[in-house]
């Protein structure tokens, strides 16, 4: 079972917020979503586990871990696919104002095959000038199906913006 959570707006990932209306203070809050799916009909029995953290070191620098495991039950009857686990590392720098180094480094192992994948990203949003470029690889025998990247494929990318005068954007990819 896959699906798509789509949103019909942008979803930003802090928000300023006065704490108390008679002051100057402010505090950030970390948006989070998060999702689960049930189903209604019966199918073979998996277990399913994972955890992310992230850490910030400092005012600039934010590393994180993660890992995701599906194990077919025994109870299932299902030998084909035993395990699969995905698991990865990343980085965030931040550079200047509203610009950003960020980088991850991901593993899969389904137990008859394993790949690596990596990606890194160089990303500006200022109010005039906006851009990101970006590259990654997977090997062939990486597996995920929520990665930017599939197994055996490189990328690299441009893209960006210019705000012209007025209100119109000059985009370029």
């Amino acid at each position: 079972f896959t699906g798509g959570l789509y949103f019909r707006m942008p979803q930003p990932s802090e928000e300023d917020v006065i704490l108390n209306p008679g002051s100057n203070a402010r505090t950030r809050l970390l948006r989070q979503i998060r999702v689960s799916y049930e189903v209604s009909t019966q199918g073979p029995d998996f277990w399913v586990a994972g955890g992310d953290a992230q850490v910030r070191l400092g005012k600039r620098v934010e590393v994180g871990a993660s890992i995701a495991t599906e194990t077919a039950a025994k109870s299932s009857g299902i030998t084909t696919k035993e395990a699969i686990t995905v698991a990865g590392v990343n980085a965030t720098v931040k550079l200047a104002e509203r610009t950003f180094l960020s980088g991850e480094v991901a593993h899969s192992d389904n137990g008859t095959q394993s790949g690596m994948a990596e990606r890194i990203e160089l990303r500006h949003e200022g109010q005039v000038v906006q851009g990101r470029v970006y590259a990654a690889n997977a090997d062939t025998g990486f597996q995920n199906q929520g990665a930017a990247i599939t197994g055996g494929r490189s990328e690299v990318g441009l893209r960006g913006s210019v705000r012209l005068s007025g209100s119109p954007r000059l985009n370029a990819e």
